[in-house]
């Protein structure tokens, strides 16, 4: 398969021990196979930390496998956990797994799905003023 996972991505991941799933906004870059991106999310899991988490990530992708490592800025090496998922055939969905090197009750699925692009809507284009010959 050979799409390439450039653009923005919508998503969740959810932990395998339960309770609410987190959503996130990735944009990735992916050049030959290798893959690159920011994610924003809701801060769920640092106390006293800003209202959303970032995170920077890198890795590869090989067919419609690819594999990450995501650092949320701001945390130390031990916190990155290692995502492993493939891209569906449509080239517009992403499911798989993620987990920290640590325990293993720090694991749970993930699922990304590429965001729609904005088109220009009947209300927009009606919004631009039109010269009115007198």
């Amino acid at each position: 398969m050979s799409h390439d996972l450039t653009g923005r991505w919508i998503g969740r991941y959810g932990y395998s021990a339960g309770g609410d799933p987190v959503p996130f906004e990735a944009e990735l870059v992916q050049v030959g196979d290798a893959l690159e991106g920011q994610i924003v999310e809701p801060n769920t899991f640092l106390p006293n930390g800003d209202s959303e988490l970032t995170a920077h990530l890198t890795g590869t992708v090989d067919g419609d496998a690819l594999s990450f490592i995501k650092r949320y800025d701001g945390l130390s090496a031990r916190d990155h956990p290692r995502y492993e998922g493939r891209l569906l055939a449509s080239g517009n969905r992403i499911e798989g797994t993620w987990r920290f090197a640590g325990p293993a009750y720090f694991t749970g699925t993930f699922t990304m799905v590429r965001k729609p692009r904005a088109q220009a809507s009947v209300a927009r284009r009606a919004a631009v003023p039109v010269p009115v010959d007198p």
